[in-house]
């Protein structure tokens, strides 16, 4: 009976140390990392218009440059060619209406409800 609730004992031991180290991983660090694709912003919406499914496999939480004119510039967040929605941790930000800008982020899908494409943990990148 000892050995039966000294394996019970461990084994749930073992599974609060595995299940504390995957939920507290370091978080992403998009800036630094390579990105996967870099790509017009209506190269990005003609792929996500043909076909959202194929599209998202292909983007969905992958690094991403995309460049593209922005049509609306908010505090935190700005919106590039019109459907294009980028999220940055930082307000203040170094973009112009109308000028081309290269954008970096992580590429979280297509909002149907919107019709826009979304980008979070953005920067500004000189290409």
């Amino acid at each position: 009976m000892k050995k039966l609730l000294y394996i019970i004992f461990t084994l749930g031991l073992i599974s609060i140390i595995a299940i504390y180290f995957y939920t507290n991983q370091p978080h992403r660090d998009i800036k630094s990392e390579v990105p996967s694709f870099n790509i017009s912003a209506q190269y990005l919406t003609q792929e996500f218009m043909s076909s959202q499914d194929i599209a998202s496999n292909k983007f969905l939480n992958k690094t991403i440059i995309v460049h593209g004119k922005p049509s609306q510039i908010l505090s935190k967040s700005l919106i590039l060619e019109g459907n294009i929605f980028c999220t940055f941790d930082l307000s203040g930000l170094d973009a112009k209406i109308n000028e081309v800008i290269y954008v970096k982020g992580r590429c979280i899908g297509y909002d149907d409800l919107l019709g826009e494409i979304q980008l979070d943990q953005c920067s500004i990148v000189n290409e």
